[in-house]
């Protein structure tokens, strides 16, 4: 079982992603289900991909809107994980 930054379980792939993987994920003293974007630790290693990756969910954390998928928190653990955690995936499209 994996877990990030001491208070987020990852349950279960959703999705494979080139700039990050999704997981069904657990806040764990919330005991509340979240979303959790995980940077592949091949790009974890890497400066300039780290970089994009925060970046990208400082953007997104600034967005408030019910359609986007929103982020509540982000950084890199003790163990090198980078990551950013987001409100529960919602499974419609925009086009349903």
């Amino acid at each position: 079982m994996l877990f990030v930054a001491e208070k987020f379980r990852v349950d279960a792939l959703i999705q494979h992603g080139s700039n990050g993987d999704l997981y069904q994920a657990t806040h764990l003293l919330m005991e509340k289900p979240l979303t959790i974007r995980i940077l592949p630790s091949h790009l974890a290693h890497s400066q300039a991909a780290m970089d994009r990756f925060m970046e990208e969910s400082k953007i997104a954390a600034k967005i408030n809107d019910p359609n986007a998928f929103g982020v509540v928190d982000f950084g890199k653990d003790a163990n090198g994980i980078v990551y950013s955690v987001h409100d529960v995936a919602n499974a419609r499209t925009l086009k349903s």
